[in-house]
């Protein structure tokens, strides 16, 4: 991801997929751009991202990611990667509103898709991606936050998009 990445069409982050195995992905995302907010429930995360972004609600990329470590639960959404890829307006209006901004680099995940993202869901195909990815020959980067990514509004019915997020050190040991 040298350089500008360019977006393919889609409400989603860019990525390039490095393995495909039989129960997870690895993607290489491009450096991103954040909103973040702390809460409690999950319906009072996506209200409050929902408030901070009113307005620029078509700048922001799918997926919604949450990260739960211990008792701190934040909730975040990508408005931009790669260089140039935030709206300096925007950034000004999110921080006025009380949004956090929170830029990432580049990072290598192994994803493990699943059902739903209740926590004992969450848990335990934490522990079966890591299994998974180790078993390869992957080592997953030791953190005690769970990550997953909702593509899907809060209260939709039927089938949803869920998967669990897993920083990897290195693809290519």
């Amino acid at each position: 991801f040298k350089g500008k990445v360019q977006r393919v069409g889609d409400d989603e982050i860019p990525y390039l997929t490095f393995r495909r195995a039989k129960d997870y992905t690895v993607r290489r995302y491009p450096e991103t751009t954040w909103v973040k907010i702390n809460y409690d429930r999950r319906e009072e995360g996506y209200e409050g991202l929902g408030r901070i972004v009113k307005g620029y609600e078509s700048k922001v990329l799918k997926p919604c990611r949450v990260d739960v470590d211990g008792d701190i639960k934040s909730m975040s959404w990508c408005i931009g990667f790669g260089e140039g890829g935030v709206d300096e307006g925007f950034v000004k209006c999110i921080e006025e509103r009380g949004g956090e901004i929170v830029t990432e680099p580049e990072r290598t995940v192994a994803i493990l898709n699943i059902p739903e993202a209740t926590p004992n869901t969450v848990k335990s195909a934490e522990r079966k991606l890591i299994n998974s990815v180790e078993v390869d020959g992957l080592k997953c980067v030791t953190s005690s936050a769970l990550v997953f990514a909702q593509y899907d509004e809060v209260f939709k019915m039927g089938k949803r998009r869920v998967e669990v997020w897993k920083d990897v050190e290195s693809i290519w040991n």
